[in-house]
């Protein structure tokens, strides 16, 4: 399966530190860029056919990923196509200006360059098959946020306080299983958002619940807990023999 990865952003709040001159995709984990760690994992489950939808710093991006599978002995099988889709463009419509290079998928991947996690891709396949009908189906976490939830009663007098974790909901974790519907529903380049919600009167999207490692790196915080584990040889998102490129 192919697998499109969207890499275009701006990375606006990992602004502010001494990296900040690196897009995000290309902020680092031990000694290899977030967008490579998120390509090992899907390659360590044998799906090594990438699409990199890029945008802001879009030949730095090209240039640090083609060095590392030019290099790198676990990475040199890997097959990468490089797509400009624009500077300020929203997500949904990297995916619209991607569509033909999936076209013959009849189910791929898509998510974005920043979040890591131990999912069994191999899992989320099987699961999607037993869904033929769906168009969409997208990892479902628990929230990542560390901050609690309170309950106010008409007098403003708190009920109850409640750690956002605890609460029986899910947010979207970014990996996502796509099969060739869905452009029907994303329209042009419509938000992924608005893709979605018309896919619930028809019970086209399915959520895989996992309880296990996810935490992306949308904060220079979270990036250095990431390297910090990558440091300690905790690495529940991949392989730790991607560590050195030769």
């Amino acid at each position: 399966m192919k697998v499109v990865l969207f890499c275009g952003g701006h990375g606006m709040r990992m602004l502010g530190w001494s990296g900040e001159g690196l897009p995000k995709p290309l902020q680092l984990v031990g000694d290899l860029p977030l967008v490579v760690h998120v390509m090992s994992h899907y390659a360590a489950y044998g799906h090594t056919d990438f699409v990199l939808c890029l945008g802001h710093a879009a030949d730095q991006i090209q240039d640090a990923v083609s060095l590392v599978v030019a290099n790198h002995p676990r990475a040199r099988h890997w097959n990468v196509e490089y797509l400009d889709t624009g500077m300020d463009t929203l997500i949904g419509e990297r995916l619209w200006l991607a569509r033909h290079l999936v076209a013959d998928e009849e189910m791929f991947f898509a998510n974005y360059s920043d979040v890591l996690t131990d999912v069994s891709l191999d899992d989320m396949v099987e699961r999607m098959k037993a869904f033929p009908t769906a168009a969409a189906m997208m990892l479902a976490v628990r929230p990542h946020a560390s901050f609690h939830v309170i309950n106010i009663r008409d007098n403003d007098t708190v009920s109850g306080f409640h750690r956002l974790e605890e609460l029986p909901i899910r947010e979207n974790g970014g990996y996502l299983i796509l099969r060739q519907p869905f452009f029907d529903h994303l329209g042009g380049g419509r938000n992924l958002d608005v893709a979605f919600e018309s896919l619930l009167p028809t019970r086209q999207l399915i959520a895989y619940r996992h309880d296990g490692f996810w935490l992306p790196a949308d904060t220079f915080k979270e990036r250095a807990q990431l390297d910090a584990m990558y440091g300690s040889g905790n690495v529940p998102w991949g392989r730790r023999d991607m560590a050195t490129v030769p």
